[in-house]
């Protein structure tokens, strides 16, 4: 039995600066540590520990079923923490994450800031309990919804457009350049002969098309518009110093800024350099026979679209 402090509690007194019977109470009461794992810290034995314990009259000996929850709580966290949301809520996890995830249309960071808990936890425990999850559409639909995220992002793109303006203004300005524009048109004209590719409507309409009308989409054939603008035709009717014809495939996502008048501006915009325009949207695509229909009124040649059908 220890009747006084031993040369080994002064040690770590001196080590860990405080007294031996704060550092054990904190240890095995608030950090609730076993003694095992107090001998190893302290690099003692486990018996050694127990009696220092009796001797600072701490906590009694845990018994077998407190023991059992300490090595299931530092074995599982996951689950004992299921166990402390269950029974803070009074419901089964499973019941609660339906009704915060699909009723109430909470996103798992929501959840995860309820339960004190991360989102990646949150998201296994929603696969775990098979919740399905939501699309990516799904997502962006109810972060719209939301009339604060909404209002922060009107704000964002108000700076976005001042900013845009401000770096239109700057470029024009340096446009004046003679060698500046010069210089941007040959790196523009470089750039994409090299990277690009036709895309599937562009060698769909190839495929259909007579040979005489080429794709340029590559930079092969490019104008610079009466806007400054650099514009490259996706397909020219050859000869086109003869016939003078272009033609372009506008996607909906990408020239959606256009579909208001279906491309009008840029029409004019060639209309004023002595060329005829034609423009082909993504949308017209689902229904073939008119669109070929329109190609040959264009080129002003309507014998090799009949054979297609």
């Amino acid at each position: 039995m220890i009747r006084h402090k031993t040369k080994k509690m002064v040690e770590i007194e001196m080590k860990y600066s405080q007294p031996i019977k704060d550092l054990l109470y904190h240890l095995y009461i608030e950090q609730q540590m076993s003694c095992s794992e107090i001998s190893q810290k302290f690099n003692i034995a486990k018996n050694t520990i127990m009696q220092w314990l009796q001797y600072f009259n701490i906590n009694p000996i845990r018994s077998l079923s407190e023991c059992g929850k300490i090595f299931y709580k530092s074995h599982h966290p996951h689950n004992y923490r299921i166990q402390e949301i269950e029974s803070k809520h009074q419901e089964k996890l499973p019941i609660l994450l339906k009704q915060l995830y699909l009723d109430a249309k909470f996103s798992s960071s929501q959840i995860a800031k309820i339960f004190g808990m991360s989102p990646s936890t949150v998201y296994s425990w929603l696969k775990r309990f098979h919740i399905p999850i939501r699309s990516a559409s799904e997502v962006t639909t109810l972060v719209w919804a939301n009339q604060e995220y909404k209002n922060k992002a009107k704000l964002s793109l108000k700076r976005n457009s001042y900013s845009c303006q401000k770096i239109a203004e700057s470029v024009k300005k340096l446009w004046k350049n003679p060698k500046y524009r010069q210089k941007q048109l040959t790196a523009h004209k470089t750039s994409t002969v090299r990277h690009k590719f036709p895309n599937k409507p562009e060698i769909l309409i190839n495929q259909l098309t007579p040979n005489y009308i080429k794709y340029t989409g590559n930079g092969t054939f490019w104008k610079q518009l009466s806007n400054d603008k650099i514009s490259n035709p996706d397909f020219i009717v050859e000869p086109i110093k003869k016939t003078k014809k272009v033609i372009f495939f506008h996607g909906i996502y990408w020239h959606r800024d256009e579909l208001h008048n279906r491309g009008q501006d840029l029409i004019n915009q060639w209309k004023q350099l002595g060329y005829k325009c034609l423009i082909i949207w993504e949308d017209e695509l689902f229904n073939l026979k008119p669109v070929l229909q329109k190609i040959a009124e264009f080129i002003e040649q309507d014998t090799w679209q009949m054979n297609l059908f």
